[in-house]
């Protein structure tokens, strides 16, 4: 079937496709600089524009074509034909706003955009619908094909090639003949397509006939779309004018900004420039403060620091960051909060200041400083601060304290100082030299100091000074001089060169100091080094030596040695009761008279407290020593006169000899002394040689020491006791414990082989609990065996009497034990209690009130204050033996005794006596009104099982009810 066109609706599709090309050349220039708020409106105006433009040079195209069959258009497909348009058109305007990147993108595009346009066109071509269908050269086919891909990669190279600038070009020849190129391109698509197809010579078309020619609808479609085309191409010419307006204030703006611009690069250049040097000014600043040698700070207003340099770093141990932000008090001692707030004020009333004082370092650690403060001002001269500038002189303020004290010692010094230059001519002297000397200053300076020379040194003495002084730097020694006043004194001398650091010497420096006093002091310490300070006496360190230069001497001319022990009786009593004052005075007295008994060669020592030791030489025969001996004895038994006091003590004399007792001083001292105390156990006031005999008797004293201190353990002591019987009535008023020691070894050892040798090694004070505590269980079983119990008296010594908690110890036993403290009675002697008088007064008024009985014992043969004895708490006076053995006959003993009772009575004490061995004297006793006696008359100590069938045979005492 052979078709034909219509030239004018062929022109006509031509026309179109231009102007349709021309739109769309000029959307895909503008599309790009659409503000985004309007972007959608124009892709979509534009598509659809555009989309109609293409579409109507296609349908012109399609009802150009005539065959010789009625033909009709599909209305779905041709509206789907419009729609692959209008699609294909926003495609590319959204392609162009984005833009392609690169060419296989633009090929890709092309190939979408060109599908689309042929798309539209075939589409077009099925809204035909003939029967049979149409069909195409496949040549052709691929031809139209081509030639849509071939105009739409045309037309997006066009577009992504054109700019803003083309704007103004839209009229001109380039826009035409790209838009006429582009038309001729699309049409010839169309028509290359409609060649291609191949009608059958039988076709129909299925679709029915709308009833208008196609020259009607050519001139419909045409002037449809002509005014969509029109108008999009007048909105296109409003947005250039606008887009002509905005682009020229825009010019207009970028040129005025390109002014600005250069101005302001001119002035970033400059202030760059400021800025930089600025900068290299503050590095420069900065590397200054930072290397700085001296600590810098600044702070503001509030004295909080806001920088910190290195120097400060290591001046006060904190880092930067420990201390900015933070007071200045931070430096400062604990205590010195009113030095830093008077420290701010100052910094904020002057404009600048110097402060100095001390500071605290990280550690603790106190620095003097010297600080610097300025203001601190702002770009505005406005304070903001202050910077301060801290410089450490401690070690300088040492030197200059230093110096100071150098200066004050120089002036000060006790000791004298004189200076010369390096030939020793005096240049200066201190204040001490002159008071030592008596030369003044002026006096002394310009001359040498040989001035001072006393002549007791030798040129040879002088000449070694000066060798030692120039070859060791220094010389040191003890020397006499003169002075002013001629008299000649001792100084220690010291003399040192002073050196320049060429090592000449400049000056000659000499420090002495007038040691008299101390050459008298050392006499006289080496004085009490070797004698008694009370009675001038050698003491013990000089004794030896005495002693050892006497039997180098006897030994070369076979002579004796003798050496007296002395002690003097009762001593310690007459201290107690008359004041050591006395006791002092009675030493030294004893001391004369020793030292007018004894010849110049013989040596007497106090080997202390009251003894002393005579040693004599050139002894030819010991019988010499007796009669020095008893001058000694019968001397110092003389009554002493110390001012008020009329004194009468006697000494007790012990005597070795040398070669004979032993040959080592030790022991010779020793022998003496165990013979001095074997005199004192004869009754004092005697000598004694020391014999074989007594040498025994103090190793026996050895053998009972050492068992006594085991005796408490092994349980060795057993409690004797002796009646006391009334006189009147013949009854037992009470009973006297008595130690007895049952040694193993030793057998019955007596008590007064142990009793003082316990006191002096300090036993006596277990040993006199264990009676009192043994004491008082008998106690308690006698007061359940026998109805009315009996009262027990034990012997206090006076160490347990003097120690502190006895009286509470005692009461502490008594109430362990559970007895009535009525039955306890203690005896003691009077030179216990005269011992610490108010101390005893005190522990018997506690005996008193809880009902314990106190006795003094051996009452007559010490030498109690009747004073004291008025104030003693006491129940009970007992006659000592030694006035008791001699009655009724000895005349002294009986007016003692009955003074005693008589005595004893008028203080309302009773009285017992002791050591009744005979008929006669209890009778006589109970003549002079004797309250109590006990003896041997009566019975000896007995232990408790015997003492106590004596008892109840003797008494006949019947035992408690339910005791066997």
């Amino acid at each position: 079937m052979e078709a034909t066109y219509n030239n004018w609706l062929v022109a006509l599709s031509l026309v179109l496709a231009t102007g349709a090309s021309f739109i769309a050349l000029s959307l895909a220039a503008r599309i790009p600089h659409i503000h985004k708020s309007t972007l959608w409106y124009w892709l979509t105006g534009g598509a659809v524009s555009m989309g109609l433009g293409i579409w109507s040079m296609h349908f012109v195209g399609m009802l150009a074509f005539h065959l010789p069959i009625p033909l009709a258009y599909d209305i779905e497909l041709t509206l789907l034909s419009i729609v692959l348009g209008i699609m294909a058109s926003g495609f590319s305007l959204y392609v162009v706003r984005n833009g392609i990147k690169d060419n296989i993108a633009l090929l890709v595009s092309a190939l979408l955009m060109g599908s689309g346009i042929a798309g539209m066109h075939y589409t077009g071509m099925a809204a035909l619908r003939m029967s049979p269908p149409i069909e195409y050269d496949p040549i052709l086919f691929i031809a139209s094909l081509l030639i849509a891909f071939a105009a739409s990669f045309f037309a997006l190279k066009l577009c992504f090639s054109a700019g803003e600038r083309d704007l103004v070009k839209m009229l001109g020849l380039e826009r035409l003949t790209a838009s006429v190129i582009m038309g001729a391109a699309i049409a010839g698509m169309h028509y290359t397509g409609m060649t291609a197809a191949i009608f059958s010579p039988d076709a129909v078309c299925l679709v029915a006939s709308s009833g208008i020619s196609p020259g009607l609808m050519s001139v419909l479609v045409v002037l449809g779309v002509t005014i969509i085309l029109i108008f999009t191409l007048l909105l296109l010419m409003v947005d250039l004018k606008l887009a002509e307006k905005e682009r020229f204030m825009l010019e207009t703006l970028r040129r005025h900004n390109a002014r600005l611009k250069d101005q302001a690069e001119q002035l970033a250049e400059e202030m760059t420039r400021e800025v930089e040097e600025s900068a290299r000014k503050d590095r420069l600043l900065a590397a200054i403060v930072e290397q700085s040698g001296v600590a810098i700070c600044t702070t503001d207003l509030e004295g909080k620091i806001t920088s910190w340099n290195r120097s400060a770093e290591e001046m006060f141990g904190y880092h930067e960051q420990e201390v900015m932000g933070q007071k200045t008090s931070i430096l400062y001692p604990p205590d010195a909060d009113e030095e830093y707030r008077e420290a701010r004020q100052r910094i904020e009333r002057e404009r600048g200041c110097e402060i100095t004082g001390w500071r605290m370092r990280k550690g603790g650690e106190l620095i003097h400083v010297q600080i610097n403060i300025s203001p601190l001002y702002d770009a505005a001269h406005e304070r903001v601060g202050a910077v301060a500038v801290i410089r450490d002189v401690t070690e300088r303020r040492k030197a200059e304290e230093q110096l100071k004290l150098w200066a004050s010692v120089y002036e000060h010094s006790g000791e004298g100082i004189l200076i010369t230059d390096n030939n020793n001519i005096t240049i200066s002297v201190n204040q001490a030299f002159v008071d030592i000397t008596g030369y003044e200053a002026d006096e002394i300076i310009g001359r040498d100091p040989m001035i001072l020379g006393s002549g007791q040194h030798s040129k040879e003495f002088y000449h070694e000074l000066w060798r030692e002084l120039l070859e060791e730097g220094i010389w040191q020694g003890e020397i006499w001089n003169r002075k002013k006043d001629g008299s000649i004194f001792p100084e220690w001398l010291t003399i040192t060169t002073i050196k320049d650091s060429g090592g000449t010497i400049r000056n000659y420096i000499a420090i002495f100091s007038d040691i008299t006093e101390q050459k008298e002091r050392e006499a006289y310490i080496q004085h009490l080094a070797h004698h008694d300070p009370l009675t001038g006496l050698p003491n013990r360190n000089l004794l030896r030596d005495r002693v050892e230069q006497a039997i180098l001497h006897a030994r070369r001319h076979e002579d004796y040695v003798a050496v007296l022990f002395l002690d003097l009786d009762r001593f310690k009593h007459i201290n107690d009761t008359m004041g050591h004052d006395v006791g002092d005075r009675l030493l030294k007295a004893v001391a004369g008279r020793l030292r007018s008994y004894v010849r110049e060669s013989d040596t007497i020592c106090r080997q202390g407290g009251d003894e002393f030791i005579v040693v004599l030489t050139d002894v030819d025969h010991p019988s010499t020593v007796v009669s020095i001996v008893e001058k000694i004895l019968h001397g110092l038994s003389e009554s002493y006169q110390l001012d008020e006091y009329e004194v009468i003590v006697t000494p007790s004399i012990g005597i070795s000899l040398f070669p004979d007792d032993s040959q080592d001083i030790d022991e010779l001292i020793g022998h003496a002394d165990a013979a001095m105390y074997h005199a004192k156990d004869l009754g004092r006031g005697n000598y004694q040689f020391f014999t074989q005999a007594l040498n025994e008797m103090v190793a026996t004293r050895v053998v009972i020491e050492k068992e006594l201190r085991n005796a408490l353990l092994n349980d060795e002591f057993e409690l004797y006791f002796q009646p006391q019987v009334t006189l009147d009535t013949e009854s037992l008023s009470g009973v006297e414990a008595l130690i007895r020691w049952n040694n193993p070894k030793l057998g019955m050892v007596p008590p007064d082989s142990f009793i003082s040798l316990s006191e002096e090694i300090g036993l006596i004070y277990d040993i006199g609990e264990w009676v009192l505590r043994s004491a008082c269980k008998v106690i308690k079983q006698w007061q359940v065996r026998y109805s009315e119990g009996i009262r027990v008296a034990i012997n206090v010594s006076v160490k347990q009497l003097s120690r502190q908690g006895f009286a509470d110890r005692v009461l502490e036993i008594v109430e362990e034990c559970g007895i009535d403290p009525a039955y306890l009675e203690f005896e003691v002697t009077e030179s216990a209690l005269m011992v610490a008088i108010e101390h005893s007064i005190e522990v018997l008024e506690v005996f008193r009130k809880y009902g314990i009985k106190v006795a003094i014992d051996d009452f007559g043969s010490g030498y109690s204050s009747l004073n004291y004895l008025r104030r003693l708490p006491i129940d009970k006076l007992k006659i000592d033996r030694s006035f008791i053995g001699g009655l009724p006959e000895a005349a002294d003993e009986r007016e003692i005794s009955n003074a005693i009772i008589a005595m004893g009575h008028g203080l309302h004490l009773k009285v017992i006596a002791e050591g009744v061995e005979r008929v006669e004297q209890a009778d006589y006793l109970k003549l002079l009104g004797c309250d109590e006696v006990q003896g041997y008359f009566y019975s000896r100590p007995l232990p408790q099982s015997e003492f106590e069938r004596y008892y109840e045979d003797r008494f006949g005492v019947s035992l408690s009810e339910g005791v066997d």
